[in-house]
């Protein structure tokens, strides 16, 4: 069962917020617009979302962008604290708390995403059937921004699961008022630069001894651990020697249980919705091969 639904863009930059450039990335310029108005004609031009709201700084949206480009609803609403904060008053405001919807949530800094790539996850999702859904791609479709013998490239790290090997694609659906454990979702999603090995050790110290089946998910979330420093450290045989030990399926029941929550990945095998910016080099490759990766699209 699939319906139109609405969209919410996050364009904050309070809590646990990054900046390139030392700036809201949202509003970092790509071929003339900011990266925000990219993610917005996205949207925009989809099949499957209804309204689009942007939750961010409301002076600098107001000034930055155009409300009259765009087919469908575009509304602004204020920042708040943290990115889980705006997502919880942005639904208060929407809808209200006693309502029961699904958001499709997704980042302001994904200028390669396609309106495509943006139904085809709605369509898939599966929603209906749980509470909230996160899109992964395979690294097989993401392959297409590695570098080359004459250009720059991305090439991401990877989790590895024994079902694929891939990386979240910044695309969620979730039914923000059935989400229980909101504490755990703010802290780990500031604690979400897993690379940096000292972030997982707070995130096991800090959330872990609150949940139940803690072995389990010591056991899971170490070896994903493992697997992504392998990986990103260029060892992927060590990763890919790790994959049957961890199952996506066993994962969703650990990540549900500690949410309380019917929790769902959805992989998907093309797009580049994973490809966002979060540093300056970044910037300055998507900048350069922008209109090939987006022909290729």
């Amino acid at each position: 069962m699939t319906t139109a639904i609405d969209a919410l863009i996050l364009a904050g930059d309070k809590e646990g917020y990054v900046s390139v450039h030392h700036r809201n990335k949202a509003f970092l310029s790509l071929k003339g617009k900011c990266l925000l108005e990219h993610v917005i004609k996205a949207v925009d031009r989809t099949q499957h979302v209804r309204n689009i709201f942007v939750v961010g700084p409301l002076d600098t949206l107001t000034s930055s962008i155009n409300l009259s480009d765009y087919q469908k609803p575009v509304e602004f609403l204020p920042q708040s604290t943290s990115v889980i904060d705006n997502i919880l008053t942005s639904y208060e405001t929407i809808y209200s708390w006693d309502a029961d919807y699904p958001l499709l949530i997704l980042p302001s800094d994904i200028p390669l995403t396609t309106p495509s790539e943006i139904d085809a996850f709605i369509t898939g999702a599966d929603y209906f059937k749980y509470d909230y859904v996160m899109g992964f791609q395979t690294e097989k479709a993401l392959r297409a921004f590695y570098p080359t013998e004459t250009h720059d490239g991305i090439r991401m790290s990877y989790f590895y699961f024994k079902q694929f090997i891939g990386r979240h694609n910044n695309l969620h659906i979730v039914w923000p008022n059935r989400v229980k454990n909101v504490k755990l979702v703010n802290t780990t999603y500031n604690l979400r630069y897993q690379k940096k090995f000292q972030n997982y050790l707070k995130w096991v110290a800090s959330i872990v001894p609150s949940t139940k089946g803690k072995g389990k998910i010591l056991r899971l979330t170490l070896l994903m651990q493992l697997a992504l420093i392998g990986d990103y450290m260029g060892v992927d045989r060590i990763s890919k020697s790790l994959r049957p030990l961890m199952d996506i399926r066993e994962i969703e029941a650990c990540i549900s249980n500690a949410l309380r929550i019917r929790f769902r990945v959805y992989c998907m095998d093309f797009g580049a919705s994973a490809v966002d910016i979060d540093s300056e080099k970044d910037l300055e490759i998507i900048s350069e091969r922008f209109d090939s990766w987006k022909n290729d699209r």
